[in-house]
């Protein structure tokens, strides 16, 4: 037999539902319409990763470069029209105008790591030419001084005047001015170190002295020890330096420092 369904078994669109369908509607996920607030920023020092971004002031570029279109600055790069250190500001413009190191080396052949170069050392010419130095001397690095003036980027402005000083009056190679860099970087932070005082830290001879010194306490043969103390009285400058590895070149090693100056860091 089949039943009919009354009327009064019927629910009305207006009356409530039963709590088996009010359960599940209330598990329904609602979709908010409403903006949310984005987190807020790391703070300052963090290690959070941060994708790099071009600087967003534009570079500097000699007046003779500035109505270039990008091929002609492509083109420059790629024939090496004029010193390198008036072609190497055009390197951080195509950076700028979405170039990336890759694409920029297959347009014109300058590998990445000479892109660095030629950028780094234009900054450090950059920062002789502001405190002044003389013309004459600059102009020694037009031709191949890129990699010689990259040296010096470990360096103070005041450090890099002083030290190509140097590296012009001494026709140092780029290994020598890298071994005279950090020479001068690394003096100031052997203070306590014994003989210290005898060595001038405006004086970059006496710097490269004071490693040279070093170099022959940690020397494990008489003769290593005795070239290293050579070497530091042919750069020592001042007459105290001098004096000082004369006295343990005396001793060829026999005592006087050995075994006192400080350990490498």
């Amino acid at each position: 037999m089949f039943s009919l369904i009354t009327p009064s078994k019927l629910i009305p669109p207006f009356q409530t539902p039963s709590p088996l369908l009010r359960r599940h509607i209330h598990r329904m996920p609602i979709i908010s319409a409403v903006h949310r607030t984005p987190p807020p920023p790391p703070p300052p020092g963090s290690s959070v990763y941060q994708p790099f971004r071009p600087p967003p002031a534009p570079a500097q570029l000699p007046s003779q470069y500035h109505s270039l279109a990008l091929s002609d600055r492509l083109e420059i790069l790629r024939n090496r029209l004029g010193l390198w250190h008036e072609y190497a500001p055009l390197i951080p413009t195509l950076t700028q105008d979405g170039c990336s190191p890759p694409s920029i080396e297959e347009a014109t052949g300058i590998s990445n790591a000479d892109q660095n170069l030629f950028v780094v050392a234009a900054q450090v010419r950059d920062s002789l030419i502001s405190l002044k130095f003389d013309a004459d001397l600059l102009a020694y690095f037009d031709v191949g001084g890129a990699e010689l003036l990259y040296e010096l980027r470990l360096l103070s402005a005041a450090q890099r005047a002083t030290a190509a000083r140097h590296v012009v009056d001494l026709h140092l190679d780029p290994k020598a001015t890298l071994e005279l860099a950090r020479a001068m970087k690394d003096f100031p932070r052997r203070r306590d170190d014994p003989g210290w005082g005898s060595f001038s830290a405006a004086s970059p001879g006496d710097c490269l002295a004071f490693t040279y010194l070093r170099m022959s306490v940690e020397a494990t043969s008489p003769s290593d020890r005795v070239a290293s103390l050579q070497r530091a009285l042919d750069a020592a400058e001042t007459e105290s330096a001098k004096t000082l590895v004369l006295d343990e070149l005396e001793r060829r090693g026999g005592g006087g420092l050995n075994g006192q100056l400080g350990d490498e860091d």
